[in-house]
């Protein structure tokens, strides 16, 4: 199975600009046909799902270029690791947020003035630059 660059740009809902840029990063190989259209093979068809996986969970391009170069497990489960305690850090930042937003909120909901939330920012932030 081969498919056409335009092709895969509507299958995946990628922008060309992407697979450009994949094929420059040395993540994908194309070849043209006797009309100049770029095609991809299978293998890389299905380097593109992967691609498109990997950058899905917010893997980096070289990390991704990393995987795929490497013949090493390690180097995969090392890269999906960092991953994962960048996104539990996100997660707890984000976490953290949410309670901060939902104290703002119940603050001017109670109709306290606009000082008191700045205030509270202002103690927010110096206790959380001193951790």
């Amino acid at each position: 199975m081969r498919m056409k660059r335009n092709e895969a740009i509507n299958h995946f809902g990628i922008s060309s600009r992407s697979l450009h840029y994949w094929e420059n990063a040395g993540l994908l190989q194309s070849s043209c046909d006797e009309n100049d259209s770029r095609l991809y093979d299978e293998e890389n068809i299905e380097k593109i799902k992967q691609i498109i996986f990997l950058r899905k969970i917010r893997l980096s391009l070289p990390a991704i270029q990393m995987i795929f170069s490497s013949h090493e497990l390690s180097k995969g489960i090392a890269a999906l690791t960092e991953q994962q305690n960048r996104t539990k850090k996100d997660t707890d930042s984000l976490h953290t947020m949410g309670i901060i937003l939902s104290h703002i909120l119940n603050m001017l909901k109670e109709r306290q003035n606009i000082e008191s939330v700045y205030q509270y920012l202002d103690t927010e932030h110096s206790a959380q630059a001193q951790e």
